[in-house]
């Protein structure tokens, strides 16, 4: 279990921010990213912009790279087709990454850029520009039923108008495509075959953190046998994935090296792990991980195979008042959800929706906006 002694709001790193799109930024050549308005008169070209579909995560990206594109299709993302035309000069758009929501997010916006910059959003580059003409818009919807990949833009106001019909969110206009007859009006899509690998059910290694083995180590003042669920549930985890033996004594040194567990001073009082010692650890070994959001998002990081840490209140998960507990859910190959409790108190068999049910309440579990992790 983990016991907090403050609990203290942070804002999420990783939560989705709706914000109004300004269109007052500086004029950039769309092959560079300074931010120094081009002296040449010449009028813009056209660019084609590539719009493409991830069919697991739901997320639309955008590109005017042809390259990128093919390298995208090669991997399994749907190609839409060209979504509309850039001009090669005008307003930067800038693009950004969420490590970890996994999604991409465009902004004309040089202030909504630093912001998501600051919150641990990833700057890559000005991907293009908006016409200053402003002829031509395209509009940004927002899904709120979605935790990541959650936004949309598209030069078709009947898309638009049909995302918004299912309860999307009219952001307005995004950016602006570059006038003339050959500026594309709507979407064209196209079928493309899509075949995903075996999915691979894992079973991962049981540990309890009381075990003598380690549960008597201390660190912070603290043992494993006492705070130590998080760092036993990513031991699992981490063993599984990496098919080796991690013990919950080597997750809680890297982790307390890292200021992640059992660190008073850096994470304002409390005790255990949270959501960034999470991250913390699947950079330290190098495993991708990825927020969940939401009980959709649980049970299709279940059906794929993925290993989840969750953070959890109330009985029977967490009997403690003042607390929340960490477990480990997976799929077996019988379609059964399973849990492993590093107490040994609630291991079973549960269904997504009654484990979604118990998430975390607590405020610092939630510093990074999620009350589970899928590796």
């Amino acid at each position: 279990m983990k016991y907090r002694k403050l609990l203290v709001s942070i804002l999420a790193a990783t939560a989705s921010i709706n914000i109004t799109v300004f269109s007052n930024a500086l004029a950039v050549n769309a092959e560079n990213t300074s931010t120094t308005t081009p002296t040449s008169t010449a009028a813009p070209t056209a660019i084609k912009m590539y719009r493409l579909y991830n069919p697991n995560s739901g997320e639309h990206f955008y590109t005017k790279d042809e390259k990128e594109k093919n390298d995208l299709y090669d991997a399994g993302w749907g190609y839409e087709g060209i979504g509309w035309e850039a001009p090669s000069a005008g307003n930067p758009v800038y693009r950004l990454y969420n490590p970890v929501g996994g999604e991409h997010h465009y902004t004309l916006d040089a202030s909504e850029k630093d912001m998501l910059v600051k919150k641990g959003w990833n700057y890559e580059k000005v991907g293009w520009c908006s016409s200053t003409n402003k002829k031509y818009a395209l509009y940004r919807q927002y899904n709120p039923n979605q935790y990541s990949c959650n936004h949309n833009y598209t030069l078709s106001t009947s898309e638009k108008s049909s995302l918004l019909s299912k309860g999307w969110h009219d952001e307005g206009i995004a950016w602006y495509a570059i006038d003339g007859n050959s500026a594309p009006q709507d979407v064209k899509y196209k079928e493309i075959p899509h075949q995903e690998a075996p999915v691979v059910f894992v079973t991962p290694p049981q540990y309890r953190q009381d075990d003598p083995a380690w549960g008597g180590a201390t660190f912070g003042g603290y043992s494993i046998a006492y705070t130590g669920c998080g760092v036993t549930s990513l031991a699992m985890i981490f063993s599984a994935r990496l098919n080796t033996t991690i013990t919950p004594y080597d997750m809680a040194n890297v982790l307390y090296n890292a200021g992640e567990y059992n660190n008073m001073q850096a994470r304002s009082g409390y005790v255990g792990t949270n959501g960034a010692s999470h991250i913390a650890a699947a950079n330290y070994w190098g495993l991708s991980c990825s927020g969940i959001g939401s009980e959709a998002e649980l049970e299709y990081d279940l059906s794929k195979g993925k290993l989840v840490s969750f953070q959890c209140v109330g009985a029977p998960f967490c009997n403690y008042a003042n607390a929340s507990h960490d477990i480990v859910v997976f799929r077996t190959s019988d379609g059964a959800t399973n849990v492993y409790d590093p107490l040994g108190q609630c291991t079973g068999t549960y269904s997504p929706e009654y484990i979604w049910n118990h998430m975390t309440t607590v405020a610092t579990d939630l510093d990074m906006g999620v009350p589970g992790f899928a590796f």
